[in-house]
């Protein structure tokens, strides 16, 4: 199989069932998971407008009235979906972070890797991320999500771009580049989500790689004065 081929790759990951576990806790968690998947799902094949509680229900396997009991209404799902796949896409950057250890430049690395292995990286987790990032510019509680998630990210990014630029003895603005990073994943996320013939993940990793190396061997930057404030 292809690299290409594996992009293509029906959602198994999600779809699969797991063994229904027997306890209380276990069971709501279960069940709150599986919703939260089946939103995913309902967002890649049908839109936030074509997504239903019904729609939902259909794609976790479960009856309408359990989406009610567990999340009440569409906008509280959502939430709870925009949080899971940014969550599952942190957990696998810091598992793979924990396994490359403190090198900076590896952990860079390690989150381009990431954002484009087949762990996280496939058509459904493609969709639905687009699908969040659309309704986010009206909902402000998925904007709110995205501020607090992508500023950890962010600083995180650029406290590796520091150390890495300090290991490698250049001066880099490491806000700048944490911000280039991030624009640039996402923004080959959205491209391949629009046409995925565009590259391979393989070539998406290359290119991240390449600006990372760009920032590292760049002269000191230069600092520009900044953007005045915008006017109400």
């Amino acid at each position: 199989m292809t690299e290409r081929q594996a992009q293509r790759r029906p959602h198994t990951a999600r779809v699969a069932k797991e063994r229904r576990p027997r306890r209380r806790p276990a069971i709501a968690d279960y069940r709150r998971r599986t919703l939260i998947e089946g939103t995913i799902r309902s967002l890649a094949e049908h839109g936030v407008a074509g997504t239903t509680l019904k729609t939902i229900a259909e794609a976790a396997g479960a009856s309408h009235g359990l989406v009610g009991h567990y999340f009440g209404t569409k906008d509280e799902l959502l939430a709870a979906a925009y949080r899971h796949l940014c969550d599952t896409i942190a957990q696998a950057i810091a598992r793979l972070a924990r396994d490359v250890g403190p090198d900076a430049l590896a952990r860079l690395d390690a989150t381009v890797a990431v954002t484009f292995d087949a762990s996280v990286f496939d058509p459904v987790n493609l969709r639905a991320f687009v699908m969040f990032w659309h309704e986010a510019l009206a909902n402000p509680t998925l904007r709110a999500i995205k501020h607090e998630l992508y500023d950890d990210y962010r600083a995180t990014t650029a406290y590796l771009f520091a150390r890495a630029a300090a290991e490698h003895g250049v001066a880099v603005d490491s806000r700048a580049a944490s911000i280039g990073l991030l624009a640039l994943i996402e923004g080959l996320w959205l491209e391949l989500a629009l046409d995925p013939a565009t590259c391979t993940p393989a070539e998406a990793k290359a290119i991240g790689r390449a600006y990372i190396a760009g920032v590292l061997a760049s002269p000191p930057p230069h600092k520009e004065a900044p953007w005045p404030a915008a006017t109400p």
